[in-house]
């Protein structure tokens, strides 16, 4: 069976980083949501950044987010659109479905100054087709902490952290899955150099994301819908599944995914994105990097992985001789005979209802993600950061038009191990941190000049 593609995503590099990002901060501007992801070159020690205590916890994430280095940064904007009725549709069930555009960015990054790796991260992203060659010859280089004295407008970094920072005041929820670190990683790279502190951070984070919120998939998942798992990979398919088994007029939404932007790389390496995607990551879904050893992994006879099953991982990685088939999984969870026997396994159909404006790649509830041929190829498709920015946005659209109360949910970030999430609260015995002082204060000035130069024309 040939591996179906992936969906198409505009691979931003040095070399075209100067026009992408004014096409994306374009697209941006008509986001209904944004979801986020990152990869990066290790996770730090378990046993540290899964402290009991939550001060000590953020010391050691805070750590890792200043020492580790991101590789990767996916990007996919949410564009609500009018829906479109066809002659034999009924107007009225058509008008109860929510049509998105998707706009998929992959930032390949290079940090400019040393930075730590894992070993163990390191061969797990060369285990996921990373390539490391590419991403030091095209890796947009960055240096993490606070602006420099100076901005140049044409400088990567430069241009990296103003659109960060549109992303951040776009005033539409900012949508991660089991994102503290990933947010650890952003703040640090690409705004400011972190607190010192969990509760100074928490104060700056929430100043940040403003009205709209970050909403963490994971934390929703385990909260409303507690399902046998809540790893990333196991809920996009289990959604999709969910609305493949739905009639079509009760299809709560759609996506059409939008083809590249037609901007060139400005370089001689051919991207993978058809194939097999790049930019995967280091991380684990719980947190584990890759080789460490978990106790109590059981085995009851599953014609399948049960530990990837469970967790979204596995220790042994590529040599499982277990099958990591989420169809195998749904399949066995929802009972075989509640599913369509004959349906093709992540069929690449067009749907049935697309928007007439739309002319890129389409995906209905049924959207297909990668299939390969044989069950360790799994790994090469869960893990890249463009595809977790798709999958975590396409959970929360299912989210957000399934659950009745799912604002109630916005600022909470879910936490390993933790029974409570992370609350991204302001308090009124803590002030934001000096650099956040700064950076904020410089972005209204700016504004203010950009409004003033409008009213002199």
């Amino acid at each position: 069976m040939p591996i179906p593609k992936l969906p198409p995503f505009n691979e931003v590099t040095r070399h075209n980083l100067g026009i992408m990002h004014l096409a994306l901060r374009h697209i941006l501007d008509r986001a209904h949501f944004v979801a986020l992801d990152t990869e990066f070159t290790g996770l730090g020690p378990r046993k540290e950044t899964r402290s009991s205590d939550m001060k000590d916890r953020y010391d050691h994430l805070a750590k890792v987010a200043r020492t580790y280095a991101l590789v990767s940064f996916g990007v996919a904007v949410f564009e609500r659109i009018p829906s479109v009725t066809n002659e034999n549709e009924d107007s009225s069930s058509a008008g109860d479905i929510t049509n998105y555009a998707v706009h998929n960015f992959n930032f390949t990054l290079l940090r400019s100054d040393d930075y730590t790796v894992s070993t163990s991260s390191l061969s797990f992203l060369h285990d996921s087709g990373f390539d490391f060659n590419r991403h030091l010859r095209e890796g947009i280089p960055y240096t993490p902490g606070n602006d420099p004295d100076k901005l140049d407008p044409t400088d990567s970094d430069t241009i990296l952290r103003s659109l960060f920072l549109h992303i951040l005041t776009r005033r539409v929820p900012i949508v991660l899955h089991n994102g503290l670190l990933d947010l650890l990683f952003l703040y640090h790279a690409l705004y400011a150099s972190l607190p010192s502190t969990l509760e100074t951070f928490v104060h700056d984070l929430s100043d940040m994301v403003g009205f709209a919120g970050v909403f963490d998939t994971k934390h929703i998942a385990e909260v409303e819908t507690r399902e046998s798992a809540s790893f990333l990979a196991y809920l996009y398919d289990s959604e999709r599944e969910q609305g493949r088994r739905k009639e079509e007029h009760k299809r709560c939404f759609e996506c059409v995914i939008k083809d590249r932007l037609p901007i060139p790389l400005k370089s001689t390496v051919t991207p993978k994105a058809d194939t097999d995607g790049t930019g995967e990551g280091a991380r684990t879904e719980n947190g584990l990097e890759n080789g460490k050893k978990r106790k109590g992994v059981f085995n009851t006879g599953k014609p399948y992985c049960e530990q990837y099953a469970a967790h979204g991982y596995c220790n042994a990685g590529k040599n499982c001789s277990r099958p990591h088939d989420l169809d195998l999984i749904l399949d066995d969870e929802l009972g075989a005979s509640s599913r369509n026997s004959k349906r093709p396994r992540h069929s690449t159909s067009t749907p049935e209802r697309t928007p007439a404006h739309a002319q890129p790649s389409r995906l209905p509830l049924s959207v297909p993600p990668p299939a390969p041929p044989t069950a360790q190829a799994d790994f090469e498709s869960y893990h890249s950061a463009t595809f977790d920015a798709f999958m975590t946005g396409y959970i929360f659209a299912h989210q957000i038009n399934t659950i009745e109360k799912w604002q109630e949910h916005k600022n909470r970030v879910y936490l390993m191990g933790k029974q409570i999430p992370l609350r991204i609260e302001r308090s009124a015995f803590t002030k934001g941190s000096v650099d956040h002082r700064k950076k904020m204060e410089a972005h209204l000035a700016a504004n203010r000049r950009i409004l003033g130069a409008r009213d002199s024309y």
